[in-house]
């Protein structure tokens, strides 16, 4: 049989999931797939026993996703010795280096170890165009200029493109747009300024938006980092009320990192339906007015601040 250890929630790593789940069932293997949060020890060690006493074993394939994230390692670290016989093969997909990755050393040493971290970009490309929902208003000369703008991060490709579906809507996304809107470099530095918003630290937001007022930062960077933050929090809002509370199946089911579903996650008490609802409603009229040259982006900036800050 084949254990397949998914190591990291990542977009790289999930296109490796999916093309070597696919591989597998083109080799008519019965796949089986679990969370690894949501299984325990003696789940794994009882299947892989039954499934060592049928001849067949050889074609059934256990899919552990979300492996390190799960922080479960050191357990499966002893179940290499006492469970795995000649005709298990180990297959380990992962992104990044990871602390947990230590406690599972044995996992690498019996496993094939399949580096996710350097995901071809004619395929990542790809990956971005399917999942884009908008395609006719993204083409497959704007994805790829976006994903080489970010430097080849696919999370930030994925929330660079929809940040750039929002505002052009309903126009097709161009190249000035993208020059304009997608800084790689000033990311980190914008959604900082967005954590200091929502968090309530009123002057750190507005001083740090007056200096990227006076760096020449795009209003269009922080109005799109401000909108992405609202967007991210309604939808682990609807899944919360659906019962999903764990990041990682949050992460998995919204499209959004795992840690910044963890850092968002807060948010969903500290603003009401409403009041995201008020806030997405008065970020589309400042971009409308924006759009139509009736008001500075900067002065929509304040504003949209303003309707963050106040309860």
């Amino acid at each position: 049989m084949v254990i397949l250890i998914h190591g990291d929630n990542s977009l790289r790593s999930r296109v490796a999931l999916r093309n070597y789940i696919k591989k597998l069932r083109a080799g008519d293997f019965i796949v089986e797939e679990h969370d690894t949060q949501a299984i325990d020890y003696g789940f794994v060690e009882e299947y892989i026993q039954a499934s060592s006493l049928f001849a067949s074993n050889e074609k059934k394939a256990l899919v552990l996703s979300d492996f390190f994230v799960s922080k479960k390692a050191k357990e499966y670290n002893d179940i290499i010795e006492g469970v795995f016989d000649s005709k298990t093969r180990v297959v380990v997909l992962y992104d990044r280096v990871n602390t947990q990755k230590n406690a599972a050393f044995h996992l690498f040493e019996r496993g094939v170890v399949i580096d996710c971290s350097s995901l071809p970009r004619r395929e990542a490309v790809q990956w971005l165009y399917d999942a884009i929902p908008h395609q006719e208003r993204l083409s497959h000369t704007i994805i790829q200029n976006v994903f080489d703008r970010c430097g080849g991060d696919m999370w930030l490709a994925y929330n660079e493109l929809h940040k750039i579906d929002t505002y052009c809507f309903p126009e097709q996304a161009t190249a000035d747009v993208v020059e304009s809107s997608v800084d790689s470099q000033l990311e980190n530095t914008v959604f900082k300024t967005i954590d200091a918003l929502f968090g309530k630290k009123r002057g750190v937001a507005f001083r740090e938006l007056r200096q990227h007022q006076a760096n020449g930062v795009s209003a269009l960077l922080v109005l799109g980092a401000i909108e992405r933050h609202i967007r991210i929090v309604e939808l682990i809002r609807e899944q919360v009320h659906k019962g999903v509370t764990n990041s990682s199946a949050l992460s998995a089911t919204i499209k959004v990192p795992p840690f910044v579903v963890r850092k968002s996650l807060p948010f969903v008490q500290q603003y009401s339906a409403q009041k995201g609802i008020a806030l997405y409603e008065r970020l589309a009229t400042l971009d409308e007015k924006i759009k139509r040259g009736l008001i500075d982006p900067y002065f929509a900036c304040e504003l949209m601040f303003f309707a963050v800050v106040v309860d």
